[in-house]
């Protein structure tokens, strides 16, 4: 169970319960604290458990035959794990690790679809969410198959930063990731981002400070990424 039902509340196919009904969902959760480098789940494996993100981070990544890590998208909190495992009653898709100490609560699957069939509202948030998924991977496909390096480099770091500020033309984007991580995320190698990264800090667009990795020129960062995509 979870002592603090409010945690839930973040969860995007939750959002809209009644606090009754989150209360049920919390009973039938067991939540954990989890170390960074957690597998919550592996691709292939039988298992129908959903996982509710309520903080931290973890990657959702499949692996080649040559054990190249591809990158498909960050868990953080409010994501929902597994639930096509659990609605589809087949395989994992996907491995999922945590990057940095997480709070999870997971639920069983039967449990999980009895919630969904009772509820509409987490459908239609489970549809939302979805959405947003596919949004994702769609823009994500369009890149790898369209853009150079140093096009999927600039919209990567545009999906990285946090809330710009617009009136300093800056962002942060924090943890800073290393160059092995962007280089899994856009389908690089990591020579190449660490030669445009390196490029990029030459001419004052980017700055490393400390854990962050600050954008110096936010606008420029954004026209850079639109040429990309219009040539």
């Amino acid at each position: 169970m979870i002592p603090d039902k409010s945690f839930l509340r973040q969860v995007h196919c939750l959002k809209a319960l009644d606090d009754d009904a989150l209360g049920r969902v919390a009973e039938a959760c067991r939540a954990t604290v989890v170390e960074p480098h957690t597998v919550l789940m592996y691709k292939g494996e039988k298992d129908r458990s959903v996982v509710f993100m309520l903080s931290g981070r973890a990657r959702v990544a499949m692996y080649t035959s040559t054990g190249r890590l591809v990158h498909l998208e960050d868990a953080v909190p409010g994501t929902v794990l597994g639930e096509i495992a659990a609605i589809s009653n087949t395989v994992r898709s996907a491995t999922v690790e945590t990057t940095e100490t997480s709070l999870i609560a997971r639920m069983s699957g039967d449990g999980f679809m009895q919630f969904l069939r009772s509820d509409p509202e987490i459908a239609i948030g489970l549809l939302r969410a979805a959405h947003s998924r596919l949004h994702l991977l769609t823009e994500r496909y369009y890149e790898n198959t369209s853009l150079s390096v140093q096009g999927r480099l600039y919209a990567e770091l545009l999906r990285l930063c946090g809330r710009p500020d617009y009136i300093e033309n800056t962002a942060r984007i924090k943890p800073n990731p290393t160059h092995e991580e962007i280089a899994n995320r856009i389908g690089a190698r990591r020579e190449s981002v660490a030669r445009e990264i390196s490029r990029m800090t030459k001419i004052g667009i980017l700055q490393k400070r400390g854990r962050e990795l600050e954008v110096r020129n936010y606008k420029m960062l954004v026209d850079l990424a639109h040429d990309a995509k219009s040539h």
